[in-house]
Formats: C-alpha cells, sequence, structure tokens
C-alpha cells in the first residue's frame, strides 16, 4: 500500500506481506499456507475445524450444519448459501476468522 513505511533491522526480515488469498506466500522457499494444490473444500473444512473452539455455542452449531452439508452438496447456489452462512459467522469473530474467509473464497473461485 502507498504510503506505509517498514523498518527493517537484523537478518532474516520478511519485510510486509499480502497475501491476496490468490496462491500462496513464498518466502525464502518456505511456503507458508496451503500444502500441493489441496482441494479447496479439504481447505475449508480444515479451516472450520481451526475456527470451531473460537465460536460461541450457538454459532458453533449452526457452521457445524452447514460444513456438514458442504462436502456433499451438488448444487452450485446451495453451496454458495452454506459457505456464506459459514464466512458470515467466521467474519463477526474478527481476525482468527479470515482463514475460513480466505478458504471459501478460494472455493467459490471468487
Amino acid at each position: 500500500m502507498t504510503g506505509d513505511q517498514i523498518n527493517q533491522y537484523g537478518q532474516g526480515n520478511t519485510g510486509k506481506v499480502v497475501n491476496s488469498g490468490s496462491g500462496n506466500v513464498v518466502i525464502g522457499g518456505k511456503g507458508l499456507g496451503s500444502t500441493a494444490q489441496e482441494p479447496p473444500i479439504e481447505v475449508l473444512l480444515r479451516e472450520i475445524e481451526r475456527l470451531r473452539p473460537h465460536l460461541g455455542a450457538n454459532d458453533r452449531a449452526e457452521v457445524d450444519r452447514a460444513a456438514g452439508s458442504i462436502a456433499t452438496e451438488t448444487s452450485a447456489e446451495r453451496l454458495r448459501g452454506l459457505v456464506q452462512r459459514i464466512t458470515g459467522i467466521a467474519a463477526l469473530v474478527g481476525e482468527v476468522g479470515v482463514p475460513v474467509i480466505l478458504a471459501a473464497k478460494a472455493l467459490l473461485g471468487v
């Protein structure tokens, strides 16, 4: 972003890394993010699992219901609705929900 000022001291600093959600971030030959083209549905389900401990009981139950249907959903429209339900809850919990949102965007091709 323009106007950002980044000061780095010492060796091995990365500086500012901005990931738009498309592709993996690679720093010094070490990748960050999903491994070797893992199917987007698997990435989303894994990130949902990591989000669960940060949710209240009602939100966790809602996410669990939607996530339970995602893998077998054949209708693109219904899949999108399930993913939107999950990402809406993920957005409300803040920073910890961002990986779920990024995985959902990758799954939907957004």
